[in-house]
């Protein structure tokens, strides 16, 4: 029976304790999120919760020339995040998982109206594995990207740059917020479900 003494007192790992919320606390089940660039960093309080120890996809659309460049969009610091990107002329993303960082390198881009996606697979036991997919053609192969993102960064979503303190320190070193030169029209989170062992998985 939820909230008996058994459920309160019940083993499992912080992370899991953390995350074991009441139904009326929890993140939303699947779900579509568009967000529009040119404002405010998103707060953490809407964005956690779509990508926290789940599956997820972000897609970004945008128009691309041949000298474009910069970041698509960029979620969480130093702590934890990831941040998409187009460095000469090639797509990649970083993703620090919380201090273990991950790099992945898709295709060139072409000029004309792109779109590219972080496809996310949230496996069990705070693993996970991504890819990334440009204009919906063929994936890169599937690679490591754990441990799974939560709530423990600080920062929310940004669409064009990586303001305040960067997800990845090599990349600010070498442009700053590197804002996209580019024009970006949206970017979708699609949420999906969550990680198998979660106790929101059984429902």
């Amino acid at each position: 029976m939820a909230g008996s003494p058994c459920d309160i007192l019940r083993g499992g790992t912080p992370a899991e304790k953390f995350l074991d919320l009441p139904p009326h606390q929890r993140p939303p089940a699947e779900s579509r999120w568009r967000f529009l660039p040119n404002g405010q960093t998103v707060h953490r309080s809407v964005v956690a919760p779509l990508i926290g120890n789940r599956n997820f996809t972000i897609v970004a659309r945008f128009r691309h020339g041949a000298s474009d460049g910069g970041v698509l969009f960029a979620i969480g610091d130093v702590t934890g995040g990831l941040v998409l990107y187009i460095e000469d002329g090639v797509l990649r993303l970083t993703y620090n998982g919380f201090g273990r960082f991950h790099t992945l390198v898709g295709p060139p881009v072409p000029e004309g109206e792109r779109s590219a996606a972080l496809e996310f697979e949230a496996l069990g036991r705070r693993r996970g594995r991504g890819r990334l997919v440009l204009d919906s053609l063929d994936p890169s192969e599937w690679d490591e990207l754990s441990p799974t993102l939560m709530g423990g960064f600080h920062e929310g979503l940004d669409i064009g740059l990586d303001r305040r303190a960067p997800v990845d320190w090599g990349l600010w070193e070498r442009h700053g917020i590197f804002r996209y030169r580019g024009t970006i029209r949206d970017v979708v989170i699609e949420s999906g479900p969550f990680a198998p062992d979660m106790s929101f998985a059984r429902g």
